[in-house]
């Protein structure tokens, strides 16, 4: 199973990204009410970088045939992600390591069944179009 087993690790955006209103002090680049994402209104692109970064994630386990990823990661990452279907079940308590941090463990085939049901236009932008695990298909 260790075999199978990747860390997700430095998901983080740059500092010039991070200066929009609500997430300059966010590791990740995801303001803490993630509810700004989903106004009628809001401009931003697919909430983006954060949901482009976990897709470039999901290639490259993909490529390296890891099918479980683990991560510490910011609660309102995990919110986020969550509203997509992206499915992270806790490991262990909250810690504090440059704010609240949650450490979290996925499996690949579980989130792209999930994102799949709950946003499929993200599933196919993950897997394009199903080229990559096509058993979530």
């Amino acid at each position: 199973m260790r075999s199978r087993l990747g860390e997700i690790s430095r998901f983080a955006v740059s500092k010039s990204f991070k200066r929009r209103l609500g997430e300059a002090g966010s590791i990740a680049g995801v303001a803490s009410d993630i509810e700004v994402y989903f106004d009628d209104d809001e401009r931003r692109v697919l909430p983006h970088i954060s949901l482009g970064l976990f897709a470039a994630v999901i290639r490259m386990m993909h490529a390296h045939e890891i099918t479980l990823g683990y991560a510490v990661m910011e609660p309102a990452l995990l919110r986020l992600l969550g509203r997509f279907g992206v499915v992270f079940r806790r490991i262990g308590p909250e810690v504090d390591y440059h704010g609240v941090r949650i450490p979290c463990i996925t499996s690949v085939y579980q989130s792209l069944t999930n994102i799949k049901k709950t946003a499929p236009q993200v599933w196919e932008l993950m897997t394009n179009r199903g080229e990559f695990f096509r058993e979530a298909a």
